[in-house]
Parts: C-alpha cells; structure tokens; sequence
C-alpha cells in the first residue's frame, strides 16, 4: 500500500507530510474551476481565486472553518459563509468532494487530479493517512462484476489507532 500522512496540527488544519502542498496534478484544478464557473454564467471574483489559492496550498482535509482561518491571513474580509460558498462550487465543478470523518465536520479534499484512495483515521489523535492499494481496488472490481455493477468511485474510511497511538496504548 502507498501512503500519504495528514494530521491536523495544533490549529486543527491539516498538514502533509513533509510540509508539502496538495499532490500536483496534470492540469490546473483553477482552470478547471474557471471553465466550470464560464459554462454556468457564474462570476470569477477575487475573494473565490484566494480561497483556491489557500484551499490548494494547505492541502489535507479541512473544514470550512479551518479554511476561513487560513484566508482571513490573506483577506479578513472573506467571510465564512462564503467559504461554504465556494467549497459548494468546489465540489460542483469536481476538483473537491466533502468528505466526513467522524469528528462531525465535513472536511474537503482536492480531488481533481488524484487517485483513488482509502482513508485510515485513527481515532485517538486525529491523524488521516491516504492509501492506495491495487488489492483493495481488485477486491471491489471483483464484488462490483459479480453483482453486474460498474464502478465510477468510491469512498473507504477505516477508524483505528495509528501505529504511534496504538504503541502507546501498548506501553
């Protein structure tokens, strides 16, 4: 399995490991977004191409209040509710989905431009690994063909300690 590590620091936002931003992608998610906004005679204000600009740059998982935090450093005068504004319109035009974690928050991830992945949650410290696994996708392939299903995607979270909190359960 591959992995990628978020874990939401002590302001609660998530963080990549190693610092990084989201996973680059072929095309440009912004562009993307622009299109969508052009065929559905939506405006392309300021106040939107700085919530994408904050929303590419912390990567992970946030919620739309973690994600006002972060821009109102770039511009206090962006508003939360236009923050759940425009993570809407992220999700309509497909370069983010909200996704729900069990911490009673829906958090949005990029998901323009990446693979499909799993999500292992550990429930003590909060921390969000991505993985991605042929097996598991070979393993739905199988149960989608014997029911006569097709698979467009899919959405796997599993909750459990991660290795540091379960070693230290152990302890």
């Amino acid at each position: 399995m591959e992995f990628e590590t978020t874990k939401r620091n002590n302001a609660g936002r998530g963080v990549r490991s190693g610092g990084q931003g989201p996973v680059p992608s072929a095309s440009d998610p912004g562009a993307v977004l622009r299109g969508y906004m052009d065929r559905h005679g939506l405006k392309q204000t300021a106040q939107r191409e700085i919530i994408l600009e904050v929303f590419l740059d912390i990567g992970g998982h946030p919620s739309p209040e973690e994600l006002h935090e972060e821009v109102r450093r770039k511009d206090d005068s962006i508003g939360l509710a236009t923050i759940y504004r425009t993570l809407k319109l992220f999700a309509a035009s497909g370069i983010a989905k909200g996704q729900h974690f069990g911490d009673g928050l829906t958090r949005y991830e990029l998901k323009f431009g990446k693979k499909q992945h799993i999500h292992l949650i550990c429930e003590q410290c909060g921390r969000n690994m991505e993985a991605s696994s042929r097996d598991v996708e070979r393993h739905y392939e199988i149960l989608a063909r014997q029911s006569g299903f097709v698979i467009q995607r899919y959405t796997t979270s599993l909750y459990g300690l991660c290795e540091q909190c379960a070693a230290a359960r152990n302890k």
